[in-house]
Order: C-alpha cells, then structure tokens, then sequence
C-alpha cells in the first residue's frame, strides 16, 4: 500500500493505534500500517474505480536513511522469522539499527 494514497476510518485507525510513534519522520510507515491492518484482522482492499490525487514535494521530506530505519523497524516488529527475506532482499538493512 502506498502511505501517500490510502484511505482509512478515524476510529478504525486510533483503534490500531494510528502511527508507529517509534517510526522516525517520513518513509516506511505505510508498510508498518499494512502489516498491522493484515495481521491485527483486517483486510486492505484495493478500489480500482477511484481516483486519488498525490501532490509531491519538489524535495523528499526526509532522507533514504530514515526511510530505511523505519522499514527495519515494521521488518522487527511485525515479519517475525520472515525478516530474514527481507533483508536478503536489502542486505544494507543489516547495518541499521532503530
């Protein structure tokens, strides 16, 4: 799910307990969301009739880095012995620590 273009319930997002305030500024955050809808019940569903509109800055808000971080972080906490897939896939992730 891009964190840019999802839509959510108010109350259904505070019960899930909205963001990872251990996720560091920008970047990740919609992955950490999707593996928590998926695995707390919920199901994320794919409207293939609406229309979104995105507007992006001229320059990220945050750096790879950060994005980074926050992605080893949803691995960690939600991918369980399936992180190892993870970071075989993004083997600089071992270096990073959250």
């Amino acid at each position: 799910m891009a964190g840019g273009i999802f839509s959510v319930n108010k109350k259904y997002f505070a019960y899930l307990g909205s963001y990872d305030a251990g996720m560091s500024e920008w970047g990740g955050e919609n992955i950490e969301f999707s593996f928590r809808i998926w695995q707390c019940g919920g199901t994320i569903e794919v409207h293939p009739c609406s229309h979104v509109g995105h507007v992006y800055p001229r320059l990220p808000p945050y750096t790879r880095s950060k994005a980074v971080v926050n992605s080893v972080r949803a691995a960690e906490v939600w991918m369980d012995e399936y992180k190892e897939f993870y970071y075989h896939r993004n083997p600089n992730a071992l270096l990073v620590r959250f």
